[in-house]
């Protein structure tokens, strides 16, 4: 379901802005063709002091390759956007709960998941977890055969009223998960559509090793750059 919220969003990492194409965080501080560190973003075109000129997409397409490729973790997921993904590899054991997990197992971390029913939420809830997902699930593209993404369960490590305002999810779906925290890593749908793009997507079969995270590189990402969401709402 898309988002509630009416402000424009940056085109880098999909944070609201008041006005604008670029947040502050996402905006040119040099030019990727030259080392000029001065220029100005006008309107849909950036042009540096030295006379270089090129689109605020051409812009972005570089800025999310650069960060994919080349920042440490935390830093790369500083770019991630609010939908960052806790991603459960197909036969990673998964205890299923109504109500948020006051103290999870050692080693173990809740994350929130949300069903595509109240019905199917109970049936998860009587049954567990299936690997792989449901059979009109499978051959989504998002999943892609050959990485960890394939016969995964997604879920999110917001907390959940963040979860429900900011994509405006049905609560009444929703459901907790605990899962052994070194068995899952966390990516983001900012990243996912960089994959198998243009000139700057990474390809699928390098998905796991590049665009894939621990838990604790977001952890740190949101308590140094407060990105891609405030850490008061992590959930992990």
């Amino acid at each position: 379901m898309p988002s509630t919220d009416t402000r424009s969003r940056c085109l880098c990492c999909r944070t609201p802005v008041p006005e604008g194409t670029l947040c502050a965080y996402c905006y040119p501080e040099t030019c990727y063709d030259c080392p000029a560190s001065d220029g100005v973003l006008d309107g849909d075109e950036w042009r540096c002091s030295h006379g270089c000129r090129y689109s605020v997409h051409e812009y972005v397409r570089k800025k999310r390759f650069t960060a994919l490729l080349n920042y440490p973790p935390a830093k790369t997921l500083s770019y991630a956007g609010p939908r960052v993904e806790v991603i459960v590899p197909t036969g990673t054991p998964v205890r299923v709960h109504r109500t948020r997990p006051v103290d999870p197992a050692d080693g173990w971390v809740a994350v929130v998941h949300y069903a595509r029913s109240e019905r199917l939420k109970e049936r998860i809830l009587a049954t567990g977890i299936e690997y792989p997902p449901h059979a009109h699930d499978r051959d989504r593209a998002s999943r892609f055969e050959g990485t960890i993404r394939e016969n995964a369960v997604f879920a999110w490590p917001h907390d959940p009223a963040y979860t429900d305002e900011r994509f405006d999810w049905d609560p009444d779906a929703r459901l907790f998960l605990t899962v052994p925290e070194r068995r899952v890593v966390v990516s983001s749908y900012r990243f996912l559509e960089r994959v198998g793009a243009d000139e700057y997507g990474v390809p699928v079969e390098k998905y796991d090793a590049e665009v894939t995270f621990t838990l604790d590189a977001l952890r740190e990402a949101c308590r140094r750059f407060e990105r891609p969401v405030d850490p008061s709402q992590l959930l992990i």
